[in-house]
């Protein structure tokens, strides 16, 4: 199978920022004329959440599968819209999500997490669109921590007492978050197309990068100025992973 980078390498930053800018010129045209919200959802390190999707990466899809049913539950509930119509039209409202998954931080550690651009509101099949009326991310948030840590008992990742434990601490003691931003209005093009620019980056960009020839060492700087450094093979080594 051939590689889709003009490189070959696969982790190159300059083929993959390219990528981005062509799917983003591509999307931008494609997604509906309706305001939309960039959604941020994390999982915490307590309880070594975030060890297990490093150890079983199929983890990755299943906790997005639960982030969109979550989604789609909650947004329908905060729909303005007549309640008799809501209650016939429930099961087939759905929001629009264009979803991508990271699993790295700025310093190439390993940090899950999910990058979404979501309708601010539901679809009906035939197209129609329903605003919402406000979004309540401390219910998304409650929802979101529930359905994942029950999943994380049916998978046998985590014991149902530390389950429990978990879901009695305060949100913001947590480790789960909804990060939600103000709304990229229909007629941002350009806005929407930095959003979606940003949830199809690389994992590091040459910015951030120096190489040493005469050791063979990568250093890495993060957006918060910490540096990593790395032998040239194991720096490698570790931009693959992601």
């Amino acid at each position: 199978m051939g590689v889709p980078f003009s490189c070959k390498t696969r982790i190159c930053p300059s083929c993959v920022k390219r990528r981005a800018e062509e799917t983003a010129t591509n999307l931008v045209e494609r997604l509906p004329d309706v305001p939309h919200r960039h959604v941020v959802i994390t999982i915490p390190r307590k309880a070594g959440l975030r060890l297990r999707v490093l150890q079983d990466p199929k983890l990755f899809r299943k906790v997005a599968q639960i982030i969109v049913r979550v989604l789609r539950r909650q947004l329908v509930r905060q729909t303005s819209m007549n309640r008799h119509q809501k209650s016939q039209l429930e099961k087939v409202l759905k929001p629009g999500i264009l979803m991508c998954q990271h699993s790295f931080a700025s310093d190439l550690s390993f940090h899950p997490h999910w990058h979404l651009i979501v309708s601010d509101g539901v679809f009906t099949p035939d197209g129609d669109f329903y605003h919402l009326w406000n979004w309540d991310t401390e219910a998304i948030l409650e929802d979101l921590r529930n359905s994942i840590l029950r999943a994380f008992v049916r998978w046998s990742k985590l014991s149902s007492e530390v389950a429990d434990t978990l879901g009695q601490w305060e949100s913001s003691r947590s480790g789960f978050s909804c990060f939600v931003t103000e709304q990229t209005l229909p007629d941002d093009k350009d806005g929407l197309g930095r959003l979606i620019r940003y949830l199809f980056r690389s994992p590091v960009s040459y910015r951030q990068l120096s190489y040493d020839e005469g050791t063979g060492k990568v250093r890495c700087r993060s957006k918060r100025g910490t540096v990593k450094e790395w032998h040239a093979t194991e720096f490698l080594a570790v931009l693959a992973q992601h």
